[in-house]
């Protein structure tokens, strides 16, 4: 706390420490250990860790390990603010349940499973901003609202603060595959695209984030879904397209648009839906139409809205509705109005 009784940094823990040391601020010796039990930051209960610390010569090593919150790791730096730094870790949750509980986050839905995953960074302590970070994703299996989600084979990430780079990321998810792969900002290579193929089925828990509770029912349909990134870190260049065939959307408790087929795709800042088709209730809805994205820059957070180019041109939207039937209103209307 600061003389005001204003708390300056919200650790609570017990801590044990030891300290050995000899030598000068210029040639270092020694060495050290700290170990905290039941350390809390604000709400996160990390619970215990321990640091060895040792000092030879212009150089310091230390060994860190926080078993509660399934992470070990070194690190390796020198006295000099232009010193090289090495981190090598290792995250390794067994339970993501309890991992939520210590991180103080309610996930929307029952959430389970564990992952193994290597990080590896390097770099300067004078110039963070080209940090170089792999990331090798050895293995991970989540239980989603009981939908199984599992990587397919070992993946690699990597971002050298120029360039991020995405490899053999392919997730499995019943009949559904998830697929990343390329690199964003390296103007040499093709670019970062990501391509799912399903159910819609197979994410009913991705529901859960915008209608919590019981959903009336489960998304249905096949879903092909492709997005791309080429351009630079700062500035990329979006676009993607999307194709639903036999889809069927929940409206109220057991009605639903059914025969749905959408086919649409993103580019230059504008959405384009090329064929939107459903029934409801014995009525056909058609839509055809052209959406500037620039039209929600306004209602979006300057970090995402830099992204979306100023498109020309109006909004555009053709609907159409056929056979209608008294069907149709009755979910929403009085009995005595129809």
């Amino acid at each position: 706390m600061d003389a005001e009784g204003r708390v300056i940094v919200p650790l609570t823990a017990a801590l044990t420490a030891t300290l050995d040391g000899d030598g000068s601020f210029k040639r270092l010796g020694g060495s050290g250990r700290l170990a905290l039990s039941g350390a809390r930051w604000n709400e996160l209960d990390i619970g215990r860790v321990e640091a060895n610390l040792i000092a030879a010569g212009t150089r310091v090593s230390v060994d860190v390990q926080a078993p509660d919150l399934a992470i070990a790791g070194t690190g390796e730096t020198g006295v000099d603010p232009h010193s090289a730094f090495a981190v090598h870790a290792r995250w390794e949750p067994a339970d993501f349940a309890e991992l939520a509980r210590r991180l103080a986050w309610s996930p929307p839905f029952p959430l389970s499973g564990s992952t193994s995953i290597q990080i590896d960074a390097g770099g300067t302590r004078d110039d963070l901003k080209n940090l170089h970070v792999v990331a090798a994703v050895d293995r991970l299996h989540a239980d989603a609202d009981q939908q199984p989600i599992d990587l397919a084979r070992p993946a690699r990430l990597e971002y050298d603060g120029r360039v991020a780079r995405a490899r053999d990321v392919t997730l499995t998810s019943g009949s559904s595959t998830l697929t990343i792969d390329g690199s964003l900002g390296d103007r040499s290579q093709p670019g970062l695209t990501a391509q799912l193929r399903g159910l819609l089925s197979d994410f009913a828990f991705v529901q859960r984030l915008y209608q919590p509770g019981n959903p009336a029912a489960a998304l249905t349909g096949a879903v092909d879904l492709r997005l791309d990134a080429s351009g630079s870190l700062e500035h990329p260049d979006l676009s993607g397209s999307i194709r639903v065939t036999g889809g069927s959307v929940p409206v109220i408790k057991d009605l639903a648009f059914s025969g749905a087929v959408l086919t649409a795709n993103y580019s230059t800042g504008v959405l384009t839906i090329d064929q939107l088709r459903a029934a409801f209730q014995g009525a056909a809805v058609e839509a055809s139409g052209r959406i500037p994205a620039g039209l929600f820059r306004n209602q979006l957070p300057p970090r995402w809205s830099d992204l979306i180019p100023t498109a020309a041109g109006p909004a555009r939207l053709n609907a159409r509705v056929t056979s209608i039937t008294e069907q149709v209103g009755a979910p929403f209307a009085d009995g005595s109005i129809l």
